[in-house]
Parts: C-alpha cells; sequence; structure tokens
C-alpha cells in the first residue's frame, strides 16, 4: 500500500475556517459591569488594538445607556472579528436586529503625535494635548476642532454606509470614540454647533444612521447628536466584585 501524502491547510484555508464574528451575551448589570472592567486596550503597536478598543468603547456606551434606561438586557452581541460592518451586530437571543459602528473622531497621523508627546517630557497631562502648536486656545477654538473632528468621522462612515458595505441590519448606529485629547471644551457649545451640521449630514445622505453618539475619556456618552442630544453619564466602574458589592456613594 502506498504512502498517501496529505497536504497541510494552506492559511488562506485555515482564514476561512475561522468565525467572521466573537458573539457574547450580557444577561444583566452585574454582567454588564464584568463585562467593562475586563476590556483592556493595549499600546498602538499591539496586535489586535483596534477590535479591543471597539469592545472597549462598547462596554461604555452600554453602561451609560443602561444607566438611563436605554439599553434592555439581556442583549447579545456579534464583533466583527475582520473588516466586516459594522462592527458589531446586537439584539436579544438569535435575532441580530441593530449594527453599531466604531469609529474615532481623529486619524492615525494625530494619535502618532498624542502618543509622541505623552512619552516626551514636554508632554502636560494637567493641560491635556495641545493640538494648537503651541499657541494655545483662543475664543471657540477648541469647541470648533471637535465639532469639525466629530463630522468628518461620521461624514467618512456616511459614505460608506451609503455604498453598500454594511451587512443588513434594521437600524445602524455610528459610535464616535472622542480620541481627540483636547481637554477644556465647553460641551454646551460644542453641542449648540455640531448638531445642526450633523442633521444636515444625515439628511443629505441616501442611508443613514438612526443615531450617531460620542464616547468620551470624561466620563459621558453624548447620546443621539441629531436627535436627543443627551448627555449621559456612564457610571463609576468597579474595579473588583468588592466594590459591586459596596459601591462607592
Amino acid at each position: 500500500m502506498g504512502t498517501v501524502l496529505t497536504q497541510k491547510p494552506t492559511k488562506a484555508a485555515n482564514r476561512q475556517k475561522r468565525p467572521s464574528r466573537y458573539t457574547f451575551r450580557i444577561d444583566d448589570g452585574a454582567e454588564l459591569l464584568d463585562f467593562a472592567r475586563r476590556q483592556k486596550v493595549p499600546d498602538h503597536d499591539r496586535p489586535k488594538r483596534r477590535q479591543r478598543e471597539e469592545r472597549w468603547t462598547l462596554a461604555h456606551y452600554f453602561l451609560a445607556l443602561e444607566a438611563a434606561g436605554r439599553l434592555t438586557l439581556p442583549i447579545r452581541a456579534a464583533h466583527a472579528l475582520g473588516n466586516q460592518a459594522p462592527d458589531f451586530l446586537i439584539g436579544s437571543n438569535n435575532h441580530l436586529t441593530e449594527g453599531i459602528e466604531i469609529t474615532h473622531a481623529t486619524t492615525r497621523k494625530h494619535e502618532n503625535k498624542l502618543q509622541s508627546l505623552e512619552r516626551s517630557k514636554k508632554a502636560r497631562p494637567a493641560r491635556g494635548f495641545d493640538l494648537n502648536d503651541g499657541k494655545g486656545w483662543t475664543g471657540h477654538q477648541r469647541e470648533t476642532y471637535w465639532c469639525f473632528r466629530v463630522l468628518k468621522a461620521a461624514r467618512s462612515k456616511l459614505a460608506k454606509l451609503g455604498k453598500g458595505h454594511y451587512e443588513k441590519a434594521r437600524v445602524q448606529h455610528l459610535v464616535i470614540y472622542d480620541s481627540m485629547g483636547v481637554m477644556g471644551v465647553n460641551l454646551p457649545e460644542a453641542v449648540k454647533r455640531v448638531k445642526p451640521k450633523m442633521v444636515k449630514a444625515l439628511s443629505a445622505a441616501s442611508v443613514r444612521f438612526s443615531t450617531v453618539s460620542v464616547v468620551s475619556d470624561s466620563g459621558y456618552v453624548l447620546y443621539d447628536l441629531a436627535g436627543a442630544c443627551e448627555s449621559l453619564l456612564i457610571p463609576y466602574l468597579p474595579t473588583s466584585q468588592a466594590d459591586i458589592a459596596h459601591p462607592s456613594p
């Protein structure tokens, strides 16, 4: 009997076998807290940073919505592991009817500059990231810049949504992570500037997001910029089971 030669699976074949989405379920508030607490974003140059950052952003978005009574649990989510869009499909049980796309308010060039400043002796965390090349901010420059970055991120994703690059869902939501690092933004002024322009951008799109929201490092979510435009606080995030049982006042 001759020797049977078996061919090793190619890398392409292995990739095809991998699931396109990682599915998980959150049953109640305690599980949501645990899920959020476990999300750690690695350094910029670490593998899978983007996927971990997407889950971190989703967790904080969910925390704010659940605290405000805008999220019904249990919820099931399917996270894209490749280049699929949207980043998450969510729903109850096996019915994943809504899409959530996560994006940044910044560019890679901006993030590289921020990372460089954070590592240098010139970085001053108390002042935040001085994007204005050391000239400082005058008037409402902070709010103008914040508005510009948020709108640019939204328009970029609207263009991709309109080209049919997203899996079909009953509704699509866009969540923008405020990664600008600009401190001292006057939130009411920023919202006053961004809302009419966001309404206009969504109205002009052939296919639009149902809601566009911003998740901030400062502990809040601006929910539905073109609609209700509510500022929702991200609840205190416990670091241990003891903190869950006995939360700080």
